[in-house]
């Protein structure tokens, strides 16, 4: 089942089966524990007067917006681009996909490719001189392979004890499609600290 698609029935199960209310499933989204430190990365690169900052998720915007509801964070972010939730006509959660029309591109799921997306900021933002691209999921290599800058930059989330990122692995697996410095990151400290070296 396409990843959408299975969050999308997991939430009419949930809320189903286990009569959960819309409020408590974003309650529950919304104390996710967060990197140590990752907070205060976006809080300081928010900071910086010529920088914005966008989310472009495979999530969905109910998940999203409880977060950064929570961590006082939508104010940090210029876009967010996601696949889009709603409530439908019984009061259930439901998510759909990004995308309405499947996309072309071989390295993305169908409901969303973050390479055009990153693509049509660039092509409104045409003032951004430089991009770091910060992600760690199979759907970031193709954003990271569309970075062409030499000012541009993508921090991949390195492999831990517990689990292998798969934009590191993938970036590693086709290194010669990538043209732009790749650093890669392990905690929120890291990314605050990279922000603060370079931004």
């Amino acid at each position: 089942m396409q990843w959408t698609a299975a969050v999308d029935h997991a939430l009419l199960m949930l809320q189903t089966s286990q009569n959960l209310p819309v409020k408590t499933l974003q309650e529950t989204v919304a104390n996710v524990p967060i990197q140590k430190y990752m907070i205060d990365a976006v809080r300081y690169a928010s900071s910086k007067e010529s920088t914005d900052l966008h989310i472009v998720s495979d999530a969905n915007t109910a998940y999203i917006g409880a977060c950064l509801q929570k961590h006082n964070l939508s104010s940090c972010f210029t876009e967010i681009v996601t696949n889009p939730a709603y409530e439908d006509e019984g009061g259930r959660l439901r998510v759909k996909p990004f995308h309405n029309q499947p996309h072309l591109c071989p390295y993305c799921p169908t409901n969303m490719c973050k390479g055009d997306i990153l693509e049509n900021v660039l092509n409104i933002k045409q003032r951004y001189d430089r991009v770091i691209y910060i992600g760690d999921g199979a759907g970031d290599f193709c954003p990271s392979i569309r970075l062409t800058r030499p000012n541009d930059c993508v921090l991949a989330r390195a492999a831990d004890s517990k689990r292998q990122y798969e934009l590191a692995k993938l970036i590693r697996e086709h290194s010669s499609k990538v043209s732009v410095p790749v650093q890669e990151w392990s905690t929120g400290e890291d990314i605050l600290r990279f922000f603060q070296e370079s931004l």
